[in-house]
């Protein structure tokens, strides 16, 4: 509740583990990339929250009608969606209706206050586990993803200005011949 009351806790129903442990922590590992490369990046840059442990995906329904982010901590799952009951109702335009710019700011700002308020310390502790060496192998893509400045000089040094030309056109009189 607004006065910090707990209203329901689940907890302590039974549940049954659907995905392995180590399966899971290689999902985790991989959506913490959204939040410090991906679509969620602006978590950090944007909205501060840099040092949190923070995993998740934002989506956005082709017809601009819902935005999404689901995120987590170690101690917490939480929701945003943004959008109309009738798929009827959309944003004007793709990037106005984004997850990303419409249900992660909300998201944002309610995990800063759940990270900074002293009154919700049993929220805040933890980290996502570790990835073991063989996890790390065991992942079939780069471990992060290179900035556009990276594939740019990657792609101009391995194409085009260190490679040797050989030059097969002809140029004379200022005409060029094949």
């Amino acid at each position: 509740s607004h006065e910090g009351e707990m209203l329901a806790d689940f907890r302590s129903q039974n549940f049954e583990q659907v995905i392995d442990t180590a399966t899971a922590n290689l999902m985790t590992h991989m959506l913490e990339s959204v939040a410090t490369t991906g679509t969620a990046s602006r978590l950090r840059w944007r909205y501060g929250l840099y040092g949190y442990p923070i995993a998740g995906k934002t989506g956005t329904s082709q017809n601009h009608s819902d935005g999404w982010f689901i995120g987590y901590s170690p101690k917490l799952v939480t929701g945003v969606w943004v959008g109309g009951d009738s798929p009827l109702v959309r944003f004007r335009n793709f990037q106005n209706g984004q997850g990303a710019a419409t249900a992660l700011p909300i998201w944002a700002l309610y995990m800063k206050s759940v990270f900074t308020q002293t009154t919700l310390k049993d929220w805040q502790d933890g980290s996502f586990p570790e990835l073991t060496e063989e996890q790390k192998a065991s992942i079939n893509c780069p471990m992060r993803i290179k900035s556009r400045e990276e594939i740019i000089a990657d792609s101009l040094a391995q194409d085009s200005l260190s490679r040797m030309i050989v030059d097969t056109l002809e140029i004379s009189s200022g005409v060029i011949n094949n």
